[in-house]
């Protein structure tokens, strides 16, 4: 009695003895802790102190875990100009560690020149051509977005190098070339031609 959360009394079913902890107490503290354990023992012979009650708790799920995705192929990935629409780049996996619509999501990509589908296929949307700078590099980024009541959006970006093909024939300045030689030039002399291939 001597600590403020300390023990005042206790009930013990077994031999039916009600402890009253009174050291130091207020006599109405010391009726009111008897009038409980009372309670205790009219609960015990009446047969309802062992009673068990089943309870069930149901923890539900809070959308507090965001996808995350892998690239499990090389990163970058590498594909060849010309290649047709529709040709396998990388492969990504995505992963929610929530349950039930929490923990579903779906795969999309912000990019026009690429496609992923649900079970992480990242294929070509286009064609591509090296000889035009601008296509030779592309970052893509692949988004998994859960079905959440408040949806949470996990990214990952995926790096694509256009390799090039010999596939331009050089080109030369001019297909018909008549030199023009002076009187007295000598036997040897030199002539220029520019071929081009992109």
């Amino acid at each position: 009695a001597n600590l403020p959360l300390g023990k005042t009394a206790h009930y013990e079913p077994e031999t039916k003895n009600i402890v009253i902890y009174t050291d130091m107490r207020h006599p109405k503290d010391i009726l009111r802790s008897l009038s409980h354990e009372l309670v205790h023992h009219k609960q015990n012979c009446d047969g309802k102190f062992n009673d068990m009650v089943n309870i069930i708790i149901v923890i539900l799920d809070d959308n507090d875990n965001t996808p995350t995705l892998v690239i499990t192929s090389d990163n970058p990935a590498y594909i060849y100009e010309n290649s047709p629409v529709g040709s396998w780049v990388a492969n990504v996996s995505a992963q929610d560690h929530d349950i039930g619509s929490n923990g579903d999501f779906i795969l999309t990509t912000d990019s026009i020149e690429f496609q992923v589908s649900q079970d992480g296929l990242i294929t070509t949307n286009t064609t591509f051509d090296y000889e035009d700078a601008n296509q030779r590099l592309k970052m893509v980024s692949i988004f998994a977005t859960d079905k959440g009541k408040h949806p949470r959006t996990g990214e990952v970006v995926l790096t694509v190098i256009v390799k090039n093909l010999n596939d331009n024939i050089p080109m030369v300045s001019e297909y018909t070339y008549c030199p023009e030689l002076r009187e007295g030039f000598g036997r040897m002399w030199s002539c220029q031609i520019v071929a081009t291939d992109d």
